[in-house]
């Protein structure tokens, strides 16, 4: 999920620099694997409300990700 979110939030990121709609697929019935996509997207840019360094540092991204699967330390 992370990686897929990862990539919709560059992808919402570039949209808005042009003023173009989000790209929300995913997000309505019926689910399905793109709604993954939807919610690592969510997921990476509440991240990146609280800690744009996080974002920013894909290597850190994954380990605040592992972390909040696994918890600290694994």
């Amino acid at each position: 999920m992370w990686k897929e979110g990862f990539a919709r939030f560059v992808e919402n990121c570039i949209r808005e620099k042009y003023q173009l709609s989000k790209n929300t697929y995913g997000s309505q019935l019926p689910y399905n694997r793109i709604s993954l996509y939807y919610l690592g997207d969510l997921l990476i840019s509440h991240l990146n409300k609280r800690s744009k360094r996080v974002v920013e540092d894909i290597e850190e991204l994954y380990k605040v990700l592992y972390d909040c699967y696994f918890g600290e330390g694994g």
